[in-house]
């Protein structure tokens, strides 16, 4: 009787067993399944943007604002990072994500963050920013807003009683009026209720970090501690009134220009990156010598002539043939708008247009001349561009041409008589060079 018995129960081990592992195996596949990586309602298995709780077309991990309720995550508190009404439950929980009486479920699709329906995203007209708690004054309620910024107008790391300047405007705040101690761009509008703090056409929704609502050109530093806010080269403090934010001074601010570098594409239109960048070589304005791709550096150029490619007086954005050939640029073919005898060869490469003298480069650097001797025509202009941090002079046979010369600036000089010509450093002896002019 007993043998019976001991089968039984070993039996009974063996399916205990087996129904362990298969409950294990099912919840594993139920965990997996109902798994929402972003928090938006919807499981990943069904979710086809599963990483973007928003579905704006920003993974969460690249977007600075997750749940698209024109509050940056940087400053949002953790429960509403997610929760688009800010109504203290999370979108994921929410069947009215965006409070207007509508289940999300019955909305039409992309509706749900429209709470006026008016089919403009809350985000696109700052639908959320009418705060009653706002004690920074900088647009974002206190409830929602953590608390390291809630007396922090302009979210840095000093609170506004030990902050000297609020706004990050590189304005000492007792210099300015009371109505611009909070405006960062001193506009008509207070920074509570200006959808675009920085005038960089970027709304402050929009912007890539808490940093770049207060940074013009948007590179690594905001407009308080950056000499030249506007990436054009000339540093704030010498530009002329009013143009500290315009990069191609023509009076026109960016954020109203259509055309930032007057290169004559749209700034729209432009490939991304290239809306600073005049010639489209992929060098923005501010790093590249020669922004009109003419062969001549822009120290080197007549005033007015930096952005002017066949120098006839006439800006690119208004010439209708830039580089002089008799072609109308939008009859040329693609990439021979700078290119005068369309041999495929631009201007710049063939060191100057055709037409006149010839342009010369030689590069000052490791103290010494590259190339080291050149031979020219008649009538050619030699441009020495220093490359050192130290600073050199350019002395032909003898005499002192061009001063001194800090890392980055330029001197040229035209032969118009054939000979010989020996130079050097002015300031380094053993420094020399020869041009022949033929």
């Amino acid at each position: 009787m007993m043998r019976p018995v001991q089968l039984g129960f070993g039996f009974l081990i063996t399916g205990l067993v087996l129904t362990l592992v298969l409950w294990a195996s099912t919840a594993g596949i139920a965990t997996a399944s109902s798994t929402d990586s972003d928090k938006d309602g919807v499981v990943d298995s069904e979710d086809s943007m599963p990483e973007d709780h928003d579905n704006d077309g920003l993974d969460d991990a690249e977007d600075a604002d997750d749940d698209n309720d024109s509050f940056l995550d940087c400053v949002e508190r953790g429960v509403y990072r997610y929760d688009h009404d800010n109504d203290r439950y999370r979108d994921k929980a929410d069947s009215d994500d965006d409070d207007d009486g509508i289940s999300d479920d019955e909305e039409d699709e992309g509706a749900e963050f429209d709470g006026d329906n008016d089919g403009v995203l809350d985000v696109d007209e700052n639908h959320l920013t009418e705060p009653k708690y706002d004690r920074d004054t900088d647009g974002i309620p206190d409830e929602v807003e953590r608390g390291k910024f809630r007396r922090n107008h302009d979210n840095d790391q000093l609170k506004d009683g030990q902050d000297v300047d609020d706004d990050n405007d590189g304005w000492i705040d007792g210099s300015e009026a009371v109505v611009d101690r909070r405006n960062h761009d001193n506009d008509e509008q207070k920074d509570k209720k200006d959808l675009d703090d920085d005038e960089d056409g970027i709304g402050d929704y929009d912007e890539a970090s808490c940093k770049g609502g207060h940074n013009h050109d948007n590179d690594d530093e905001t407009d308080k501690a950056d000499d030249d806010d506007d990436d054009d080269g000339i540093e704030d403090e010498d530009e002329e009134e009013g143009n500290e934010w315009d990069h191609d001074n023509d009076g026109e601010d960016d954020v109203d220009d259509a055309d930032d570098d007057e290169d004559g594409v749209d700034d729209e239109d432009e490939e991304e990156g290239d809306e600073w960048d005049h010639d489209n070589d992929g060098d923005d304005d501010v790093d590249d010598i020669d922004d009109d791709d003419d062969g001549i550096v822009d120290d080197a150029e007549e005033e007015g002539n930096e952005w002017d490619h066949d120098n006839d007086g006439e800006d690119d954005v208004d010439d209708a043939d830039d580089d002089g050939d008799g072609i109308d640029d939008e009859d040329e073919e693609e990439g021979q708008e700078f290119d005068e005898d369309n041999d495929g060869v631009d201007d710049d490469d063939e060191s100057g247009s055709d037409e006149g003298g010839d342009t010369e480069e030689v590069d000052i650097e490791s103290s010494s001349f590259s190339p080291n001797e050149v031979t020219v025509d008649v009538g050619a202009t030699v441009v020495w561009t220093n490359l050192d941090a130290t600073t050199h002079s350019v002395a032909i046979d003898g005499e002192e041409a061009g001063g001194n010369l800090a890392e980055g600036e330029s001197y040229s000089h035209t032969f118009d008589e054939a000979g010989t010509y020996t130079y050097s450093c002015g300031i380094h002896a053993d420094m020399t060079g020869t041009v022949i002019v033929e």
